[in-house]
């Protein structure tokens, strides 16, 4: 007899069997004592339950039988009913008998509750047995088929029971009493337990099973063990396409969360589906989009609450590591950085287990940073590679602020990072854009002159890093883009600092008014305007140079003024980064709108005056911009032109191109001539090996549309730099930050000019009218980025012009250079006439259009060759040639193979003379064609220094090279004219 029933006669709230009676007879059933019924009652009793169900026993014979039973043997029903429970323990799998049987003889779901319940509070008591599995089992079962409430059950259980409890529930497949189970106790609380955990990845095992078979076997050989369906037909339904894994799969994974780690092959099984999914409709160069069935959205969030979170309680597991990532390249870097900010920053945070894990990994890498160094690079890095698989975040930000703080742990720490994962790079690009956009720190040195030593360092290690692994650079470029943007919208603003004067044009329906008002801004402050408005649709606005033309929301009207636009309310709305800061006020029965003079709102009244106060608006709009009114040098937050220092070094590393700060004589003659010698011979260092890192960087500048836009914004950049960084900067800083904007530009250029094809480049990039016109680039700009244009226009033209003459095998030398000059002048006079209408007239008084595009269009490889510096540098790779002949440490092959090497740079050095020397002989008789049009008053150096002051059209602003290609060039038109030495 079990002990639970020898403490206790009765049970609470179990009515007595109450007699019947009949007229004069009645029959009424006595109550004994445990120790003194029969026993034959219920061994009787017991064979009924416990016999083999076959065809003819069924739960409603039974029952028949148990009823006699207890009238024979006066058995209590109370009693009856738990040895049925036990009965059901000893045979939970015959419960299609078992389930029909208690919810005929019990109808009240409480009694049944209260004698499960019993049974739970023994097993509470007692220190030396633990509850059953069947008893959970057979109480999941009740629960499974709505025989009891999981609310009348659940006050019985203590802590430990409800996880065995939830723990059966998902044996016998019954989600939906599990899922409000574990949302009865805290998160995490019930799926951290062990048992429970693997109950529920081996029902979704089950659910999964039918479309994981259909869609990710590796081969029909490979079976794999199958895994049976979940038994009942109360059970999940398993997943057959991919919409049932939505509805049926995707919420089990989710509620199970970082307990997947407990089931290696569940998750490898869940990535596979998620790949799949994403792919089924997708070729291999396709990237998957949004769609209804490929789950696109769903496996964002799986990745998000389950798979990241499990993979940073999986050490070592680099395979699982590269199928996460064989998923997460096919969503855009912006999703998968959203993805890498909340796993590394949020997951930990959410997680006790976790938190302890981070704990142990960074107290390790905090041990191995001590440790790198030039000559242990293998050891460390393959633990710093274990480390890394499962918890890259959080340990790349430590490994940051140490290289922020010692930079000679640059290389040694980029040669340790070869054992990675694929994730763990992406991860460690994300990583550094975060700290690039979140540093706290100064970004100045203390005398705020130069840059920060830690900001030099970081930029140092980016380039390095992507130079020698394949990271994605999107991420990064993105990110310098968006701050080069954000940053000439800033100083849009402020550059009305520079206007002399304010053209206030007002478009009133039939009638174009012009008011001129001269402006003193530090000494009025105030302009007063007062102008009649009837029935004024538009305003037509004066715009200042470096603000942004693209926001405007029509044409003008007709009228070919280049500096006004017509700007609807909407648009002003946009340029003031979607912010009013305008304060209308009553005045004297009118209203005054305290407005920038460059833009006016739409005034509906008949009659407004405007006040524009013009330092009062720009106090305003730089204190909602975030700026400090005090100014203070110390503030380094949004100073325009830090983030080009990662360009910089990225560009530099990856390409090999180094931005001309300060050259020698012979590095600057070096420049003058082709590509091959200005790597041989025009940087400081050699940089090899750049082929696979430069079309990297060109592929992934192209595919995002960033290559134009880089070089647009670096161009008005430079107008950033002086009108906004002027008042509140240390003047060496300035000229710092405007020259690195400016050496920038040209490196990028450079490096698009030599890595693009020509029918790209000329597809990418603006027309010259279009850069000078619309995006308001300086001249020497805007021809830096088309000269590339116009030579490969000019040379296809003269090349068709020379084929098509019939003499072309025969032509001589001087009817090759007239060829050529008809190339030229048929391509560069519709330049010319589209250059003239972009500056005043007072300008074509000193120097004629096609003086200006001739001194643009043309480079100093144009105009000199340096004989000088190809034999140096043939006459050095000789020298190469022979220490390498007289070497005997070396291999005969190796040997061999740098003879050649250098044997090939010597043919190809001299082949690059000869091509220059012939393209500067027929430049030199366009210059002297030209020489009938390029007269102007005072002769060139007469007005050589009036040109630069005046006119701006010949600034001293570019790096050397181009400051001797001015000389150069001004000499070849004028060779008896005495000019000042430039650089």
């Amino acid at each position: 007899m079990p002990k639970h029933l020898a403490q206790k006669e009765t049970l609470k709230n179990v009515p007595d069997f109450v007699s019947l009676s009949k007229k004069r007879r009645s029959y009424k059933q006595r109550k004994f004592n445990l120790f003194r019924e029969e026993s034959e009652g219920y061994a009787k009793l017991i064979a009924e339950l416990n016999q083999e169900i076959s065809g003819n026993v069924t739960a409603k014979n039974v029952l028949e039988i148990i009823k006699s039973l207890i009238g024979c043997f006066n058995l209590d029903p109370n009693r009856v009913l738990d040895v049925i429970l036990e009965s059901f323990e000893c045979r939970p799998d015959q419960h299609q008998f078992f389930i029909p049987l208690l919810r005929s003889y019990m109808s009240d779901p409480k009694i049944l509750c209260e004698v499960l319940g019993f049974k739970y509070c023994f097993y509470q008591t007692s220190t030396e047995e633990v509850t059953p599995k069947s008893l959970y089992l057979v109480t999941a079962l009740m629960l499974q088929h709505s025989i009891i409430a999981l609310d009348d059950i659940y006050c019985w259980y203590g802590l430990n029971q409800k996880f065995g409890l939830c723990e059966a529930l998902l044996k016998v497949g019954d989600w939906t009493h599990a899922e409000q189970l574990t949302k009865k106790l805290p998160d995490h609380c019930m799926l951290e337990q062990h048992p429970v955990a693997w109950a529920l990845c081996q029902l979704l095992h089950a659910v999964i099973e039918p479309v994981y078979r259909k869609h990710c076997l590796l081969a029909p050989q490979l079976l794999g063990d199958p895994v049976p369906p979940p038994g009942g037909s109360l059970a999940p339904k398993c997943a057959n396409t991919f919409q049932e894994l939505k509805e049926h799969a995707i919420p089990m994974m989710v509620a199970l969360g970082t307990s997947m780690h407990y089931d290696p092959v569940l998750m490898y099984k869940v990535l596979r589906l998620t790949h799949a999914a994403l792919t089924q409709n997708c070729s291999e160069s396709q990237t998957p989009t949004p769609t209804d069935n490929n789950l696109y959205y769903e496996i964002i969030t799986v990745m998000d609450d389950v798979i990241l979170p499990s993979l940073s309680f999986m050490e070592s597991n680099c395979c699982i590591a590269e199928q996460v990532w064989n998923i997460l390249q096919l969503y855009p870097y912006n999703h998968r950085y959203c993805l890498y900010s909340r796993w590394k920053n949020d997951t930990y945070q959410n997680n006790a287990k976790l938190l302890r894990k981070r704990g142990d990994a960074l107290k390790k890498m905090k041990s191995l940073m001590k440790r790198v160094s030039k000559e242990n690079i293998k050891p460390v890095g393959r633990s710093i590679g274990k480390l890394t698989h499962a918890s890259p975040g959080f340990l790349f930000d430590y490994m940051l602020i140490q290289i922020q703080m010692y930079d000679n742990l640059i290389n040694p720490v980029v040669d340790s990072l070869k054992y990675l994962t694929s994730l763990s790079y992406d991860v460690l690009g994300y990583c550094l854009v975060e700290s690039l956009a979140s540093a706290d720190r100064d970004r100045f040195k203390h005398d705020g002159t130069s840059i920060s030593l830690w900001l030099q360092s970081l930029a140092s290690f980016c380039g390095a890093i992507f130079k020698k692994y394949n990271i994605e650079l999107t991420g990064l470029l993105q990110y310098v883009a968006n701050q080069l943007k954000a940053q000439k919208r800033a100083s849009g603003l402020i550059s009305i600092f520079t206007l002399e004067y304010a053209c206030l044009s007002f478009y009133d329906n039939n009638t174009l008014l012009h008011t001129q008002a001269w402006l003193d801004m530090w000494e009025l402050g105030m302009m007063h305007v007062s102008k009649r408005l009837e029935g004024s649709s538009r305003v037509l606005c004066c715009l200042h140079p470096p603000m942004d033309r693209s926001l405007s929301s029509g044409s003008n009207n007709g009228y070919s003024s280049t500096d006004s636009v017509i700007v609807d309310v909407e648009d002003l709305l946009v340029l003031f980064h979607g912010k009013c800061y305008f304060e209308v006020r009553e005045w004297g029965g009118e209203f005054g709108c305290f407005i920038p003079a460059f833009c006016f709102l739409e005034m509906s009244t008949r009659s407004v005056l405007l006040m524009v106060n013009l330092k009062f608006v720009l106090k305003g709009v730089w204190s909602n911009l975030g700026g400090n009114d005090a100014r203070d040098s110390s503030d380094t937050e949004g100073v325009v032109g830090l983030d080009l220092l990662i360009l910089k070094e990225i560009v530099q590393k990856m390409a090999g191109i180094e931005a001309a700060e300060e050259m020698t004589s012979e590095q600057l003659e070096a420049m003058a001539g082709g590509d091959l010698l200005k790597g041989e011979a025009g940087y400081f260092s050699q940089v090899r090996n750049t082929k696979k890192a430069s079309q990297r960087l060109k592929e992934i500048l192209s595919e995002h549309d960033l290559t134009v836009a880089l070089c647009l914004l670096m161009a008005q950049q430079r107008y950033c730099v002086v009108y906004k960084e002027t008042d509140k900067s240390h003047l060496k800083l300035v000229g710092k930050l405007y020259d690195q904007c400016q050496d920038t530009l040209v490196q990028f250029g450079t490096f698009l000019g030599s890595t693009m094809s020509m029918e790209d480049y000329i597809n990418k990039f603006p027309s010259i009218h279009s850069m000078l016109s619309e995006f308001h680039i300086h001249a020497d700009v805007a021809f830096f980025l088309a000269r590339p244009t116009f030579s490969h226009a000019i040379n296809a033209k003269y090349e068709a012009l020379r084929k098509a003459d019939p003499n072309s095998k025969k032509m001589s030398l001087t009817a090759k250079h007239q060829k050529y000059c008809e190339a030229v002048k048929e391509i560069m006079d519709p330049i010319v006439l589209s250059v003239r209408p972009l500056h005043p007239l007072k300008v074509w008084e000193d120097i004629s259009p096609q003086f200006l595009v001739s001194f643009w269009s043309l480079t100093m490889y144009d105009l000199f060759v340096p004989v000088e510096s190809y034999q140096r540098e043939v006459n050095k790779l000789k020298q190469l040639s022979l220490q390498v002949m007289d070497s005997k440490d070396t291999a005969v092959s190796k040997l061999k193979k740098e003879q050649e090497r250098y044997t090939s740079l010597m043919e190809k050095l001299q082949e690059e003379k000869k091509k220059q020397q012939e393209h500067v002989e027929k430049v030199m008789v366009r210059l002297k064609q030209d020489t009938t049009y390029l007269e102007y008053k005072g002769g060139i150096c007469g007005n050589f220094y009036s040109l630069l002051d005046d006119s701006g059209l010949f600034c001293n602003r570019g790096p050397l090279p181009r400051n001797h290609a001015c000389v150069s060039f001004l000499i070849k038109q004028d060779p008896f004219c005495d000019f000042p030495k430039l650089g």
